[in-house]
């Protein structure tokens, strides 16, 4: 069988954060920084099913602010959120695995 078709994961393998989002997150936290690490796994578990088109991420954020009460507005968290850069060598790999002929979506 001839490979057909790769598909390559965003988060970790096609972009790496720029910023430590725990660090990020305790700094918009404020008195309640140790709580950085729950809110950061509550922004991903908010992100989850928006990946896959299930609602819209802004809004889903905003209500997971107010479930928090917290006072900052979504457009600071997803400042925070989207410090990321694409990661050159993997997209160069890709480049060059197309350049062989195959087929990436």
């Amino acid at each position: 069988h001839k490979l057909q078709t790769i598909l390559f994961d965003a988060d970790g393998v096609l972009q790496h954060p720029t910023v430590d989002y725990r660090i990020e997150f305790a700094k918009l936290l404020g008195s309640r920084r140790q709580e950085a690490s729950q809110f950061s796994a509550d922004v991903f578990a908010t992100e989850r099913p928006t990946l896959s088109g299930v609602g819209d991420f802004r809004d889903a954020l905003a209500a997971l602010l107010l479930r928090w009460n917290l006072p900052q507005d979504v457009d600071q968290v997803l400042s925070i959120w989207m410090k990321i850069k694409p990661d050159t060598a993997i997209f160069a790999a890709i480049s060059a695995l197309r350049s062989d002929g195959l087929s990436l979506p």
